[in-house]
């Protein structure tokens, strides 16, 4: 395990002894004060593994694959798509066909993130979460890869690299009717991640929503819909925003500092995927457990009771 610094040194000269506190300086005495706190519960690093792994990929329902066996930097996972297999480690991604021949291996700018995103928002597991897919994903003649900070396209094929895109927090990719990429990812920069147990309260990373045309990498239009995609079918797009203050695991520390935490709310918001503007939005002061969509339904789990919103289709 090796061990980095994930926070900024302390200010030089403390926010406290710069005379009388006013409204401009509430925000850099919070900071001053949630940082510190952080430091002395042991948060002001973060451990990586870059341990060497034997890995093992084996296919015993068919007696045409042999065993592909190799070392690795960094904790492996194993992504089975339609027609390759995609091993990650660290920065590293290696693809395999169904016989686990070794097709092409490439270098990422960052690791991917197995298991939670750079924000905690997805788990993958090898499994596609309610944010997208991701983060390997196989279309057509195409493989999508993205690490904490770049989506990256490769050529199935070959391994060559078409296009790359950078942005940080991605936790997921969906595609619509006409072949259009829409990515979740956020506002952070590298910084973020280089810094991420840094407390900012000025400082809001948002969800951002970025319609890409997959051939070439085009940007056509990005927004910040308030909340990740959660549904993607034909017309309709959904965006999903919700906080429970029940569950913020600073709350505390935000209450030493004098900070009022956010009401619990629910917002769903329907997406234009010709321009990326919002159609329509539907507010609760409450979270839910659970949201789930079917066409022009809505189904909200809360604790004590569930919810079925319809509305016109249009």
């Amino acid at each position: 395990m090796v061990t980095h610094e994930a926070m900024k040194a302390p200010p030089k000269k403390s926010a406290l002894d710069s005379g009388d506190i006013n409204v401009t300086k509430t925000a850099d005495v919070a900071n001053e004060i949630l940082n510190e706190m952080q430091r002395n519960r042991g948060g002001g690093t973060v451990g990586e593994d870059e341990s060497r792994y034997q890995v093992a990929i084996r296919r015993p329902d068919s007696t045409e694959a042999a065993d592909w066996t190799s070392e690795v930097v960094g904790p492996p996972e194993l992504f089975p798509l339609k027609t390759v297999n995609v091993l990650t480690a660290g920065k590293t991604a290696i693809v395999f066909d169904k016989t686990n021949k070794k097709l092409w291996q490439a270098t990422l700018a960052y690791s991917v993130m197995n298991g939670a995103g750079a924000f905690g928002e997805a788990a993958f597991g090898g499994e596609n979460t309610q944010f997208g897919e991701g983060p390997c994903v196989e279309r057509g003649n195409t493989l999508y890869v993205f690490d904490q900070a770049v989506l990256t396209a490769f050529d199935l094929a070959t391994g060559n690299v078409r296009w790359r895109l950078p942005s940080v927090g991605i936790v997921g990719l969906f595609f619509d009717d006409q072949g259009m990429m829409y990515v979740n990812s956020t506002t952070a920069s590298p910084e973020n991640i280089k810094y991420a147990r840094q407390i900012d309260i000025s400082q809001k990373t948002a969800a951002i929503l970025l319609k890409i045309d997959p051939r070439t990498g085009k940007k056509l239009w990005s927004m910040e819909p308030g909340g990740f995609i959660s549904y993607l079918s034909g017309k309709f797009i959904f965006t999903v925003q919700s906080y429970d203050p029940g569950e913020d695991a600073d709350s505390g520390m935000a209450a030493v500092a004098g900070i009022t935490p956010s009401p619990p709310y629910l917002k769903i918001r329907r997406i234009n995927p010709g321009n990326g503007q919002v159609m329509w939005d539907y507010y609760q002061e409450r979270a839910p457990l659970d949201v789930r969509f079917s066409g022009n339904m809505i189904e909200l789990v809360f604790k004590k009771e569930v919810q079925v919103l319809k509305f016109l289709s249009f």
